[in-house]
């Protein structure tokens, strides 16, 4: 029923009310699990308090140009006396904006010749709403009636956030001076993957290398595993190679994220390519037997966890299908029994689990 119709529920229910022998919240946040970011909320709780306000929302400025503004929120902010936006106040938001609708709240700057080289705030789902807040507008709406089989939703961006500004509540802008990726769709997961690869273009603190800091490391689950090890010469090209990793001698891999315990044969190409891994070496068929056949190249792929690739290989989406379904390599469709097959989507060849790809395939 949408995110607002999540929170309410669980408002309503008293799930978020925390353990009875503490105090009551005097502010709640309530984040999105849709982007890739980091962020100190203490610093937003702290804009949060100085300002009074009854919302805050997390806004991220970014240019138009660099944006597909059909899948995402504006907000327009008022500037502060200073020229800067952080804590002022909000006056409208705009759901998968027009052109028109956009010049409303687009920041340009002098000499912008086009809309597209102007900026936005974007709404990044992040808010912090005070206890007044939250009772006055979620506490009270007792039921929700939209049609079950619509697309229609009860969501922050959408509704609830520009009632509270029609409503007189106090709403302002926390902005977010970092990397900020929306993960809504394979392609964004895609992209943002492979941007950790990559060196940093413009400003570190806004591209996706900024999110790999050994001051303030990211954990993932402790595996014990062994080391990555390379056999003969292997050029190895802005890229992320997990533990347990084995790669063939005449190898190349450029612009990839190998998963754990990852296997592949001798004189292989990667490019852009996401192998998610296993959890333990020799998961599939024994110690130092490849998941990557040699002799095989692969270009803009996603491989799951179990999938076995044959010696020769060529999986390239070479004619640059966007989308398109195949039965075990036999272009049919995806098994409905199995799910074994592979699926190309906006040009990615994502290879469902399970899936044994023949010695020789082309795709």
């Amino acid at each position: 029923m949408g995110s607002a119709d999540c929170v309410r529920r669980h408002y309503k229910a008293g799930a978020l009310r925390g353990p009875g022998f503490v105090p009551a919240p005097e502010a709640y946040l309530i984040l999105s699990g849709e982007a890739l970011y980091r962020m100190d909320y203490g610093q937003m709780l702290k804009t949060h308090n100085e300002t009074g306000a009854d919302i805050t929302i997390g806004t991220a400025r970014r240019r138009l140009s660099e944006l597909d503004v059909t899948n995402l929120g504006m907000v327009g902010i008022e500037e502060n006396a200073d020229g800067t936006f952080q804590g002022g106040k909000v006056t409208r938001f705009l759901e998968k904006p027009d052109k028109k609708a956009l010049e409303a709240v687009a920041v340009c700057y002098e000499g912008a010749e086009f809309l597209s080289d102007c900026d936005v705030h974007v709404n990044m789902g992040v808010y912090i709403f005070s206890k007044r807040a939250m009772d006055s507008l979620l506490g009270r709406i007792d039921c929700v009636t939209l049609d079950p089989e619509s697309e229609e939703r009860l969501d922050f961006g959408k509704n609830i956030l520009p009632m509270a500004v029609q409503h007189g509540f106090s709403v302002v802008a926390h902005q977010h001076d970092g990397y900020w990726q929306p993960i809504r769709n394979l392609r964004e997961w895609y992209d943002a993957n492979l941007a950790l690869c990559v060196e940093a273009e413009g400003p570190f603190a806004y591209s996706a290398a900024s999110m790999i800091d050994h001051e303030n490391p990211l954990h993932s689950v402790p595996r014990c595993l062994p080391p990555a090890r390379f056999t003969g010469k292997v050029e190895m090209t802005n890229s992320i190679v997990s533990e347990g990793v084995l790669v063939g001698g005449g190898s190349s891999v450029t612009n990839s994220v190998l998963g754990p315990c990852v296997v592949l044969g001798e004189n292989t190409t990667i490019i852009e390519c996401i192998f998610i891994g296993h959890q333990e070496t020799g998961y599939l068929h024994g110690d130092g037997a490849a998941d990557v056949g040699s002799g095989s190249v692969l270009r803009n792929c996603v491989v799951h966890s179990d999938v076995v690739i044959g010696e020769n290989c060529f999986l390239t989406n070479e004619n640059g299908e966007k989308d398109k379904n195949g039965l075990d390599i036999n272009r049919v469709t995806v098994d409905p029994e199995t799910g074994k097959g592979y699926v190309i989507q906006d040009g990615i060849i994502v290879f469902m689990p399970g899936t044994v790809v023949a010695a020789g395939t082309v795709i």
